[in-house]
């Protein structure tokens, strides 16, 4: 079922990709922010309904989100670099970045903001692919830069060693180098690289 699920889920990214010139990027940080959401909610111990499109359909009206672009370097236009910030732990509540309407679905939308920088997720434009770079559970920049890589070879006739994406792109606020190394080291230390910190939780509901 779960299966059915995501496959669903894809579906409709790869139908709105194709169905407007510009790829919703709010659409796809709850599209990913529901897919990595566990049916459990392990501070009070209440289960969740099994995932279907009536459930998202509640996540995705009752989940309000600010999002910034990031600038960025190297990169063809048609790769844009989305952010939402991180809460840190002395701000106030009127500043959050995710809120919510007021639903019995509410504990099971919780997405985590805090203790980290925020999330990062990189749009291509061109054919909707989504890459998450930061504050996710899973980080997707290896196949961010093999297709980078891959476009590139196709148009220059010649290989993109990793060194010299590293040395010529660049995202704001992103430390590509730290990410590549430790992802490239299979190393989950966040005291070493904490560019691969996950955001923990932090949020406000909207009464």
């Amino acid at each position: 079922m779960i299966r059915m699920f995501l496959l669903t889920i894809c579906m409709v990214i790869s139908q709105a990709a194709f169905s407007q010139r510009t790829t919703d990027g709010i659409f796809l940080f709850k599209s990913w922010f529901f897919m990595e959401h566990v049916n459990a909610n392990y501070r009070t111990q209440n289960v969740f309904p099994s995932k279907d499109a009536s459930l998202f359909a509640s996540y995705q009206k009752n989940m309000f989100i600010k999002c910034d672009t990031l600038r960025s370097q190297g990169f063809e236009e048609e790769y844009v670099f989305l952010s939402v910030p991180g809460i840190e732990n002395k701000k106030s509540w009127s500043d959050s970045t995710i809120v919510y309407g007021k639903t019995r679905e509410t504990d099971y939308m919780l997405t985590p903001t805090g203790n980290c920088e925020g999330y990062v997720l990189c749009v291509n434009t061109d054919n909707g692919k989504s890459y998450r770079l930061r504050g996710f559970l899973g980080n997707d920049f290896m196949s961010l830069l093999r297709d980078v890589r891959k476009e590139y070879e196709e148009a220059e006739h010649k290989p993109l060693s990793a060194r010299a994406f590293l040395k010529n792109h660049g995202v704001e606020s992103l430390d590509l180098y730290c990410i590549y190394h430790g992802l490239k080291r299979g190393k989950d230390d966040t005291d070493v690289y904490p560019c691969l910190k996950r955001c923990s939780y932090y949020t406000v509901i909207i009464h």
